[in-house]
Parts: structure tokens; sequence; C-alpha cells
């Protein structure tokens, strides 16, 4: 009997502990769940936050950082005078807005290279070879533009580049207008028996051709290519 009871006591207890352990699993399981819940809307939240950050300063660099030449030092005293400088600040760290700042430079630089661009290939009147005064007061005459010359030297660097890439076009054309007429200008080569005439012979097939008359600004190079071409060429 007293054995009996003992052992009833001793599966109770067992039972009890049992329940005690799964109330403790549970309590423990529904703390991580909790936990996790926090630290998920923690991260939400900042995330927000951030993101609203970036946002507000994306606004501030639009509207305060229009020079493009303008060094991270020099943007810093400007954006200091607006009060959302101070807000950014507390949620993203200074490399960070200096990294932004760097890339909304870099924007500007595009966009006014892709206008500069687009200003010179739509214009006929300039071409690789055409003198910056020239195009400078080309510019002077689009109200649109015109402002884009308050850093002059921008702009006429941005020419020369654009001018040395669609003299290099110009050229790597002219070779492709050779190689399609290698057939006749070995005909001709063959054909002539003096330079002077041999040269009047090849220039008569070729002349016809845009690709021809796009280095008439600089026909000596253009007739040194020429040459250079027919030298190769196997009799």
């Amino acid at each position: 009997s007293t054995a009996r009871e003992d052992s009833e006591a001793r599966k109770e207890r067992e039972k009890r502990e049992r329940q005690e352990a799964s109330i403790r699993k549970r309590e423990k399981e529904v703390k991580e769940a909790l936990s996790n819940t926090m630290m998920e809307r923690d991260k939400e939240r900042e995330s927000h936050l951030r993101s609203d950050a970036e946002s507000t300063y994306h606004s501030l660099l639009v509207d305060l950082i229009k020079d493009d030449s303008l060094s991270w030092k020099e943007g810093k005293k400007i954006l200091r005078k607006d009060n959302r400088w101070e807000s950014v600040g507390e949620i993203l760290p200074r490399s960070e807005r200096e990294k932004l700042f760097l890339a909304h430079i870099d924007n500007l630089v595009k966009k006014t290279k892709d206008i500069l661009y687009k200003f010179f290939n739509d214009c006929e009147s300039v071409t690789f070879s055409s003198k910056w005064k020239e195009v400078k007061r080309k510019l002077q005459e689009d109200s649109r533009l015109e402002k884009l010359l308050s850093n002059e030297r921008k702009c006429e660097n941005e020419f020369n580049c654009w001018a040395d890439e669609m003299e290099s076009k110009a050229k790597d054309n002219f070779m492709d207008l050779l190689k399609e007429k290698s057939f006749l200008l070995q005909k001709a080569k063959r054909q002539s028996s003096q330079e002077d005439t041999f040269l009047d012979d090849v220039l008569n097939t070729l002349k016809e051709d845009k690709r021809y008359s796009a280095l008439d600004s600089i026909h000596p190079q253009r007739l040194l290519l020429l040459e250079e071409y027919l030298d190769r060429l196997s009799d």
C-alpha cells in the first residue's frame, strides 16, 4: 500500500515536472518570439528612418547644390545653412553624407555633359574642327544653355573631348570606306602609270561618299591616311 502510494506520488511529481518544463519551454519560446518581433520592428523602424533621411538629404542636395565643381568641403558650408542638414545628420553618418554628395556631383557632371553633347550633335554648324569661340557664340544664342557658360573652362573641355571623339570616329569611318573600296583601289593602282593620275583616279571613286567629305577640314591628314592605306595594298 505504501509502495503503491509512493509510486503514485512519484508519477504525479514526474507529471507535474513535465508540465512545468513544458510551461518553461513555452515561456522561453514566447519570449524569443517577442524578442525577434521587437528586433524586426526595430530594424523596420531603422530602415524607414534611414530611407526618410536619404530622401530628405537627396532633396537638400537637389535644392542647394547645383554647381558640379564644388568640393565636399565647399558643399558642407552651403548645406549647413539648412536645418535639414542637422536632422539627417542624426541618422546618416558623415561618411555616408559625403558619399551621397559626391554621387550627386557625378550626376550633375553627367547631366551637363549629356546636355552639351546633345547640343554639339544636333547643331549642324558645330563640327570637330570648329573653334571654341564659334561654339561658345552658338551656346550664348540659346537661353537654355547660356547658364552653362558660367563655367566656361568646363564647357570648353567637354567640347574638346567631344571633338576628339568625333574626329576619331570620322577617321574610323573613312578607313571603313577605304576597305569597302579596296577592290577598286587595287584596280586603279594597277592601271595608273603616273602617281598624280593614280591619285586622281582614286579620289574620284571616294569623293562622293560622306565619309570622305567628313574629313574636308583636315584634308592633309585624310590624304596621309589614304596614301598609307594604298601603300599597304598588295599589287
